[in-house]
Formats: structure tokens, C-alpha cells, sequence
């Protein structure tokens, strides 16, 4: 149901702006990444088809999505507001002209070429404040009293319609940091030490005269260039010098390069990039071992990201199934083992998704299936997860089915070159 109904597969709306569950997670993730937090927003979306609803995602940006300021972590936020900016047309559509009006605003496209007007909706939830219920509003234009359209319960209870993805969050620390808090202050000292050594290239050479070698009426026309050739005195006896001396502009330093190269190494466990990942080669002579060892050791930081990427989709599943247990009648076909199961069917309720969940599931995830892989390494991870299925009296047509579905055109056109036939 996870992967077929939320799949980035096109099965979901696009004209009414909700994309695959991969899409949206696309964009969390590089929030968090980026700046330590990452927001999805859960609600429900009708089918156009079929005129059902069925669960869908959102991902709200950072700058647009306030939570719970007194909790230290998400999870235990008791509130969240999402800030959502619509057409006025579809704002009059839903609240009425006079109540779309507080909500309208001004905003600019990305080249400021053009005005837009808009309607700010701010969809507020909270898991209840000094023992009353859960409660969720819709306000346009502010978070004031004023801007309330409507209040109601919490559709879901005490269960904010919310995922996240935490990046780093130490303790001590009030509010959680991505990746580019780690990478600023190095950056700004590569930027220092790269301007150090432009203003050094910059500065060009000169010239020196020896004055006592040309006739002093000549000299403030030398200077200025008015005159090009004039005559020399000879050079004193005993001296070997020059009477104009060319001075080249002043080197760099050698010890801003080694400042630059320690600063690029700090840069790479900060960032999580090597010299490979930037399409760089190694400054210095390696082995193949020395060079898989490095590009190895740069992937811890990788790790921990693959890490808190598989936990936004966990709690994204999680929140997605409670919503789905109360208002998903959206019909699906489900190809479970090799046989095709209808949820949701309008003609038997025992198939609607609250009786499918109304046991709570562990849900796994394998991060591997975060990461790209080639054909070969798709085929051995599909495999090792049939295997056990296969034991369990899985059909073996199905099986043999996502097999082929997971090696792909490539690998069976290699193996039909090897074995014709």
C-alpha cells in the first residue's frame, strides 16, 4: 500500500499540485540537510477519477512551517502551523471574498519581473492545550485571533499531521543544525585565504630608474611618458648596475597554499565531499586501496544522513497511516505475493484500510534502498528478500517477476549474449 499508493509513480494528483511521496521527501530532506529541520505536512486529497479521498503529502518549507518553540525536540511538539500560499481565485473558491481578502498578498516571481496576488492560508493543529481537545484552524493572512476562518477538532486526534527530518541535534543545543552550519565558517576561511592570494596576483610590477644616469630635465618626461628615448650618463666606476631595474609583482607565499590544502581537507569532512564527489583528482600520487580507504572514510557523514532520511520516511508512514485508517477509500489494486487484492472497495467494507490497519505494524525499512545502486547490486538485494518469501509459499511466477523487473533490460541482454537461447 506504501509504495504503491505513495510511490513516485505518477499515482498521485499532479494537477492538484501533489506529486509522489519521493518528491516531497525530495524537498524535507534538503531542508534538513541543509538547515537541520525538514517538514512534511499530512492531509487528504480526492481522486479525480474515482472521487475518493486518499492521503497525501506536502512539503513544507522551513520558513514556512512553525512549531512548538518550548520543545526542545519535534516529536514532542504540541503544536505546528503550515503556511501555504494560494491563487485568489481559488482562496474566493474555498472562503468566501470577504474572508479571502485578509489573507491576500503580494508576492514576486523568482526574478521579481512580476507582482502576484495571493492568499496566505495558515493550517494550524495542536494536540490540546490545559485538557481541552485537539484541536485544528484554518487562518488567512496571520496567526491572530482575526484571521480564524474555522476551528474544529483535530480529524486525528492528538497525532499532529506531521514528519520530520532531524539532522543533528546535540545536547546542549536548542534548535537542531544541517550540514551548511558545518560547512560556513570553513568556507569563509577558503574565501579568506582565496582572496588573500588574488590581491597578491593583482598587484602588478614596476620599474626603477637610477636618476644620477639621466640629465634631470629629462626625467619628469621619462616619468610621464612624453619621452621615449633619452640620453644615459655612463655608470660610476666600479659599479655594474642598471640604469632601469624591472621589480616583479610580489609571490604568494607558500604557506598560504599549505593553509588552503589543510582548510580543503577540513572542508571535505565537513561537507561530506571528497575530491572524487566534487569530479576532482587526488592532489597526490595513490593506490587504488589508499583511494577507496579515502573515499571510504569520507562517507561517515553519509551514513548518518541515510540514517535520518530512512527515519522521515518511517514517521511519514506512520502519520500517513493513521490518516489513511480514517478517511482513505480511495480504491487500490495491490499485487501482494502474486495475488491482486482490492483495498478499498465501495462494494465490501471489511476491505476499507482502517480494518487493514487496525492492528498496528511495525514498519521496516531498508536504507539500501535509499542509495543507487547498479543492476548487479539491485538484483542480489531483490534476491535475498524473495529467498525467504519463496520458503513461505510465495508464487514462484510473482517472484520471478520482480526478479525480472529488478535486473533490468541490461543485465538480461548480457545474459542472453553469454547463454544464447
Amino acid at each position: 500500500f506504501f509504495a504503491e499508493r505513495y510511490g513516485d509513480n505518477g499515482s498521485l494528483d499532479t494537477e492538484a499540485g501533489e506529486g509522489g511521496w519521493a518528491t516531497e521527501h525530495e524537498g524535507a530532506f534538503m531542508d534538513g540537510q541543509g538547515h537541520g529541520m525538514g517538514w512534511i505536512e499530512h492531509h487528504t486529497a480526492e481522486n479525480p477519477e474515482s472521487g475518493m479521498h486518499r492521503v497525501a503529502l506536502r512539503h513544507s518549507p522551513i520558513l514556512q512551517t512553525f512549531w512548538d518553540r518550548t520543545a526542545r525536540n519535534p516529536a514532542k511538539a504540541r503544536c505546528i502551523a503550515f503556511v501555504d500560499y494560494i491563487d485568489m481565485d481559488e482562496a474566493v473558491q474555498l472562503y468566501g471574498k470577504e474572508k479571502a481578502e485578509k489573507g491576500r498578498r503580494n508576492t514576486q516571481n523568482s526574478s521579481g519581473s512580476e507582482v502576484v496576488e495571493q492568499c496566505r492560508v495558515i493550517r494550524y493543529y495542536d494536540r490540546g492545550w490545559d485538557g481541552n481537545d485537539p484541536t485544528t484552524a484554518t487562518l488567512l493572512g496571520s496567526l491572530d485571533q482575526d484571521g480564524i476562518c474555522y476551528r474544529r477538532k483535530n480529524p486525528i486526534g492528538n497525532v499532529l499531521p506531521s514528519s520530520y527530518y532531524l539532522h543533528c541535534l546535540m545536547p546542549g543545543m536548542m534548535r537542531a543544525i544541517g550540514q551548511i552550519a558545518f560547512q560556513m565558517p570553513t568556507q569563509e576561511m577558503l574565501n579568506m585565504i582565496e582572496m588573500a592570494i588574488k590581491r597578491v596576483l593583482k598587484m602588478q610590477g614596476f620599474q626603477g630608474f637610477d636618476v644620477s644616469r639621466f640629465e634631470p630635465e629629462d626625467l619628469p618626461g621619462i616619468l610621464s611618458g612624453k619621452i621615449t628615448r633619452a640620453k644615459m650618463r655612463p655608470a660610476p666606476a666600479g659599479t655594474n648596475t642598471n640604469a632601469v631595474e624591472e621589480f616583479s609583482g610580489l609571490e604568494v607565499a607558500s604557506s598560504l597554499f599549505a593553509m588552503y590544502q589543510l582548510w580543503d581537507r577540513q572542508y571535505t569532512a565537513d561537507s561530506n565531499q571528497n575530491d572524487l564527489d566534487r569530479g576532482n583528482t587526488t592532489t597526490k600520487d595513490k593506490t587504488l586501496g589508499e583511494v577507496e580507504l579515502m573515499d571510504q572514510r569520507s562517507k561517515v557523514q553519509q551514513s548518518w544522513s541515510e540514517l535520518q532520511a530512512s527515519k522521515l520516511i518511517i514517521r511519514s508512514a506512520r502519520v500517513s497511516f493513521k490518516w489513511a485508517a480514517k478517511y482513505d477509500r480511495d480504491p487500490l489494486l495491490l499485487d501482494v505475493y502474486g495475488r491482486n487484492i482490492l483495498v478499498n472497495d465501495p462494494q465490501n467494507p471489511v476491505t476499507w484500510m482502517d480494518h487493514w490497519l487496525h492492528e498496528p505494524s511495525r514498519i521496516l525499512l531498508d536504507s539500501a534502498s535509499l542509495k543507487a545502486v547498479d543492476a548487479d547490486q539491485e538484483a542480489q538485494r531483490v534476491m535475498a528478500k524473495l529467498a525467504p518469501a519463496l520458503q513461505l509459499g510465495a508464487n514462484p511466477q510473482w517472484a520471478l517477476e520482480k526478479y525480472l523487473d529488478a535486473i533490468g533490460e541490461e543485465l538480461l541482454l548480457r545474459a542472453s549474449e553469454d547463454e544464447p537461447g
